[in-house]
Parts: C-alpha cells; structure tokens; sequence
C-alpha cells in the first residue's frame, strides 16, 4: 500500500535523527537521511544517503523528491539547503528559527525580548569575560 504521508528529508544522521526516522517508520511516514559521515544506527529507519551536505550537487537530487525537508541539529547547514530547495518543499525550522537557537546567547536574549522567563544570564565572547 503506497504511503500518503509527504516524504520527510533529514538532514542529519545523529540520535535526534534517529529518533525521528524511527517514529516517522513507525506513522507509516517515509523519511530519507543525509548525513555527511556514515549514519549506520539509522539505516534500518530511512533510505540514507551520505554525502557534503554543504554541496548543492549533494544537497539538489537529495531534497527533489522530499515534501518537507528539517534538521537533527541547529549545525545542519540550513542557508545552503534553502537555497535548492524546490518551491513545493517547506524546510522546517526555518532558516530564521535556526539561526536564533544555534547562539545559545542570541536565543537567550530573544526569548527574554519577547518576555519569557529565562534565567540570568551574560553573553561572553572570550573565556576572559566568562571568568
């Protein structure tokens, strides 16, 4: 029986990716993972692929049969899959969500902007200033 869920890309072949594929199996979803290095563990979940997830030439046939593409970590390189991205594929987080949450100091300081409670804290650019 052919599957009617959308097709979900990966990028990223780590325990949250593996975590993922392995629900998106589980709903009947079929999702496909590219990873830049060997992702073994996630195999049995997903149709994988391995490969320069920074190179269009990678990135393009991967992302041209995906309905929606996301990410197993905020380091996925997010910028560089935007921009081969067919128009009917979505990227979930977006690129603006990512780049918020990938300086923790810089989500810290939104999530307090928009007035949710964080706790104190003070961004530092060298470990002098940490200490």
């Amino acid at each position: 029986m052919q599957s009617s869920f959308p097709t979900i890309g990966i990028l990223g072949g780590g325990q949250l990716g593996k975590m993922m594929a392995a629900e998106a199996v589980r709903m009947g979803i079929p999702p496909k993972l590219l990873s830049p290095e060997d992702a073994g563990p996630m195999r049995p979940y997903s149709e994988t692929h391995v490969g320069d997830w920074t190179d269009p030439d990678v990135l393009r046939p991967f992302v041209a049969d995906c309905d929606v593409v996301t990410v197993e970590s905020e380091w996925a390189p997010v910028e560089e899959a935007s921009k081969v991205l067919p128009n009917k594929v979505s990227l979930w987080p977006s690129t603006r969500t990512l780049s918020l949450i990938k300086d923790k100091g810089v989500q810290k300081q939104h999530l307090s902007d928009a007035g949710c409670p964080v706790p104190e804290f003070e961004c530092c650019e060298t470990l002098d200033e940490a200490l």
